[in-house]
């Protein structure tokens, strides 16, 4: 009897010390700053200028030729402006909708915070990059599902939400979103059985054009990881997801050392969907009407 009862005593005191020593690995936001997420590496690296060739002669140099001041000097002509548009496949278009749906989520995420759907469109991201680059299969991630007990963390000195230990089966879910002003910032950590994670950073502008960056980190269960990256810029997209302005630049690599790079400069034209016909605007005279580019 007196060994059972020096047993519960003992339990006692171990339950409750290892508790506290899991929640104090997650501190809340207004009990210390939290620095934003640097901006990737190489990102802002310019390019190195390209080397001139050895058979390329340079250009001979010519005598200066004088001009009376009373002569007329020559109008400098106007080249007409091109417009270039790229042109991408059918499958990459669905690919870059998915991409799009899950990086205008870090915008809607803080106000359906307990949102399975939302976390899992986070969740894929680094998923969505690899198969857009062509990448080494990047390990699937478990499907990640709420429990209907958890609860988010709210603290109300910065409106943000935190997570600890969110999510049922084999996935927790621990981090926080932080709006600060016009930029919402993203640090999530998806921990999967094993050596299994997801770890997604980002940060974007709240409303507007969409601007900023993003990680999308992955280990697979033999702790090989893949490196996802990406930067958006005066990003406007069409209820569909496709943006129709701005510059989307993706950068990534996988275990087996493949690094691969995608920049898109919107907008684009899908190969194989035909273009609806421009119905032709004409005055109540039968005259046509050019209304800008139309």
């Amino acid at each position: 009897m007196k060994k059972f009862c020096l047993l519960i005593a003992l339990l006692s005191l171990i339950v409750p010390a290892s508790l506290a020593q899991n929640t104090s690995d997650y501190p809340l936001l207004s009990q210390g700053m939290i620095e934003p997420p640097p901006p990737p590496p190489g990102f802002g690296v310019p390019l190195p200028p390209e080397p001139p060739s050895a058979n390329q002669p340079e250009p001979p140099m010519l005598p200066p030729v004088n001009v009376a001041k009373d002569e007329a000097k020559p109008s400098a002509t106007v080249q007409p402006q091109v417009k270039i548009v790229q042109a991408i496949s059918r499958e990459l278009y669905e690919k870059v909708k998915h991409l799009m749906r899950s990086i205008y989520t870090f915008r809607s995420v803080v106000e359906k915070p307990e949102s399975g759907e939302h976390l899992r469109r986070i969740q894929n991201l680094g998923r969505i990059c690899a198969e857009l680059l062509e990448l080494h299969r990047y390990p699937v991630p478990s499907r990640f599902v709420p429990s209907h007990s958890d609860r988010v963390l709210r603290d109300r000195s910065y409106e943000a939400v935190e997570y600890r230990h969110f999510g049922d089966f084999d996935q927790r879910l621990n981090g926080w979103v932080k709006p600060i002003d016009t930029t919402v910032y993203i640090d999530l950590i998806f921990d999967g059985r094993g050596r299994r994670r997801t770890h997604v950073r980002a940060q974007v502008t709240r409303n507007g054009t969409l601007d900023g960056h993003f990680y999308a980190y992955g280990w697979d269960k033999f702790g090989r990881n893949w490196k996802l990256q990406g930067t958006m810029s005066n990003l406007l997209s069409f209820d569909n997801g496709l943006p129709y302005s701005g510059e989307l630049k993706i950068y990534g690599a996988d275990p087996t050392g493949k690094s691969m790079a995608l920049g898109l400069q919107f907008p684009v034209k899908i190969l194989g969907i035909a273009e609806p016909a421009k119905k032709e605007i004409r005055h109540r005279k039968g005259q046509p009407v050019s209304i800008g580019n139309r």
